[in-house]
């Protein structure tokens, strides 16, 4: 495979030298190798994929913007441009993966600004049904490795390249931009995992509407992250992040009201318990 890197070296601060048949992850931090190795796996002829932001190796906290097109006819070649980046000052975990609430927070803001920016953007839950599984059957080592995998290939498909989640053993999510049918999202997921210990994806979206406000948008995340993180994916998904806010608010609504039932019937014993 041949890489076209253009003037990138300078963005990277290497001469043409120090990059030749080197390979393309080894211009980055470790934490970001394995998206940069996503990107270039998943590219299909005439295909480009970014930006994505991926921190430098070496470098302390200086990243850049990464957009990458395999150019079709041309032997595989791959063109990647490159531009200096701020990285996202959000906390993550050490495969570059946020947690649910740094995910909530992130993805709450970017939605909100889309508001202003155009941008049509969707919440995206995928499973790889057994990875947990895999992975305890697995050393330390090599379960750690699959991991990181399996999160380049997720962030991979995330807006920015750094706004994706883990959530338990099997279950991911993502802020992405909008257009393909979660069928397609999954297909590529697999596709780029395929050479992996890893189990097939599959996936669902939930649109999203900027009009909602951060407020609401905040609590509708919050509400469809715990949904999916305890049930998987749903036999009848909601369609939109809106739908979501009110299906959490029904069930909570339904759940008060078995509550309430229960006390009105006295279906309940009170234990004493001395402290």
């Amino acid at each position: 495979m041949r890489l076209v890197l253009g003037a990138s070296q300078s963005v990277a601060d290497r001469d043409a030298k120090s990059l030749t048949h080197q390979s393309f992850g080894s211009m980055f931090a470790a934490v970001d190798a394995p998206l940069s190795a996503a990107v270039i796996t998943g590219l299909k002829d005439g295909e480009r994929k970014g930006p994505l932001i991926l921190r430098l190796a070496g470098a302390g906290s200086r990243a850049v913007s990464v957009t990458a097109h395999r150019m079709a006819g041309n032997g595989g070649a791959i063109s990647v441009l490159m531009a200096r980046a701020s990285w996202p000052q959000e906390e993550q975990a050490a495969n570059g993966l946020l947690s649910p609430a740094g995910f909530q927070s992130m993805a709450s803001r970017l939605i909100d600004n889309a508001a202003r920016s155009g941008e049509a953007l969707e919440l995206a839950f995928v499973e790889f049904a057994g990875l947990g599984q895999a992975c305890r059957a697995m050393d330390r080592q090599a379960a750690d490795a699959l991991i990181s995998a399996v999160a380049g290939a997720v962030r991979s498909e995330s807006k920015g390249g750094f706004t994706a989640a883990k959530l338990g053993d099997d279950r991911f999510a993502m802020l992405r931009q909008a257009g393909e049918t979660p069928d397609v999202l999954a297909a590529k997921l697999t596709q780029i995992t395929a050479s992996l210990d890893a189990p097939g994806a599959s996936a669902q979206t939930l649109a999203v509407d900027p009009a909602m406000g951060l407020q609401r948008i905040g609590k509708a995340i919050r509400f469809a992250l715990e949904d999916f993180e305890r049930t998987g994916l749903q036999a009848e998904p909601t369609a939109s992040l809106a739908d979501a806010l009110k299906r959490a608010v029904r069930t909570t609504l339904v759940r008060a009201g078995e509550v309430g039932q229960t006390i009105l019937e006295r279906k309940f014993e009170l234990a004493y318990q001395p402290v």
